[in-house]
């Protein structure tokens, strides 16, 4: 059981090590061509053509200018934030289904806390990774203080693949990289590993227990 303990422990710092490799690729790659000749004129005649627009334009957005811009903004942000508080999920349920409105949007623009947490939710793959290191820091703490609780190990390492799993950065678009598999495989094959050195364990007490 001791070899057992050790590969265990080396499998779950090979984990911790993958966390140093590229997980995540978010920038965009812009790549910027030369200007041409005929784009040089191209530009030259939209230059033109909107300098003659501006000029016999100008009267017209003079008028313009005395309208009270103030008020279209404070309507525009006003319709905006009403649009993101029917937009939110916990408000959708609570429409849906009145029976949840009292534990969720009692009255107007107040939610509970289980409502947060309803809408919080969608957030969960941004700080994933957070509690998959977390998860994976308390399991390896277990492993070396060599605490009797394999089925508490072997627990947070499945919520930590869980998170991993879901894990993206906070960005509109990315690309999985290497990275990201190797340490996801690395941590799926450690928390295999204890889940089979926890049914070994428990056939052998069984196994005692009949002797």
């Amino acid at each position: 059981m001791k070899n057992h303990s050790r590969i265990s422990r080396l499998l779950h710092i090979l984990v911790f090590v993958s966390f140093l490799t590229p997980f995540f690729f978010v920038a965009c790659e812009h790549v910027e061509e030369a200007p041409t000749t005929l784009d040089s004129v191209h530009t030259e005649v939209v230059t033109a053509s909107d300098t003659i627009i501006r000029d016999t334009t100008v009267s017209h957005d003079t008028l313009r200018a005395d309208t009270p811009k103030s008020l279209f903004i404070d309507q525009a942000v006003s319709e905006k934030n009403e649009d993101g508080a029917k937009e939110s999920m916990a408000y959708q349920i609570s429409k849906e289904y009145r029976f949840t409105k009292p534990f969720l949007v009692p009255y107007k623009h107040s939610y509970s806390g289980l409502a947060i947490f309803i809408d919080s939710c969608i957030n969960v793959p941004f700080f994933a990774i957070f509690n998959a290191m977390l998860f994976l820091i308390i399991s390896l703490v277990m492993k070396f203080m060599k605490a009797q609780t394999p089925k508490m190990i072997f627990f947070h390492l499945l919520l930590a693949f869980i998170f991993l799993s879901l894990a993206r950065p906070i960005s509109f678009d990315c690309k999985i990289l290497w990275g990201y598999w190797v340490c996801l495989a690395l941590l799926g094959v450690t928390a295999m590993f204890d889940f089979w050195v926890l049914i070994s364990k428990s056939k052998r007490r069984k196994a005692e227990q009949v002797d």
